[in-house]
């Protein structure tokens, strides 16, 4: 895309995705401009009866109300509600060691600064991919489209393709 500035494939598609990136980054910078730079809330204590083990802070609770603060949130609103279900359910499948690492405070940049969550800075990041994605799978499956492969390329954290496998029709992806 850099050199040609073209997408392999379906120009329509592509421009579509480009003008959705256009105008999600286009709402990021309005919220960051006016947003109130308080970071989150301070982490809740831990229940009397939870020992540290077993717990963690970072309930769905407190998941849902940071996703609601991303710039993610006022763009695709729907795709928030549904990864905060997707994350509730993380919470509960996984032992708190792989939690934990899902809930760290990300490395850099903005998740830093604000003390946000590895898992909600890259959903964040990615949301507009992800959106993009479902509509593209939903537009496969009306025309009556056979299953569509999707290829992940493991270029990051993994965060896209897990919330995609969570978020995506099971019976319009081929395995």
């Amino acid at each position: 895309f850099a050199r040609t500035g073209r997408f392999a494939g379906s120009s329509r598609l592509a421009m579509a995705f480009v003008d959705e990136l256009r105008v999600a980054l286009g709402v990021r910078a309005r919220l960051a401009a006016s947003a109130d730079p308080s970071p989150l809330p301070p982490p809740p204590e831990l229940p009397v009866e939870c020992e540290r083990q077993f717990c963690s802070r970072w309930t769905p609770e407190r998941i849902r109300k940071a996703i609601a603060t991303l710039p993610a949130a006022a763009a695709y609103p729907d795709l928030v509600a549904r990864a905060a279900d997707v994350l509730e359910r993380w919470y509960h499948r996984f032992p708190l060691s792989v939690w934990s690492r899902f809930v760290r405070f990300a490395d850099s940049g903005t998740g830093r600064k604000q003390q946000l969550p590895k898992v909600l800075k890259e959903f964040n990041e990615s949301a507009p991919v992800l959106a993009r994605l479902i509509a593209w799978v939903d537009e496969a499956a009306q025309a009556g489209e056979p299953p569509v492969a999707i290829v992940d390329l493991c270029s990051g954290f993994g965060f896209l393709a897990m919330f995609a496998s969570e978020l995506l029709p099971r019976e319009h992806v081929e395995k």
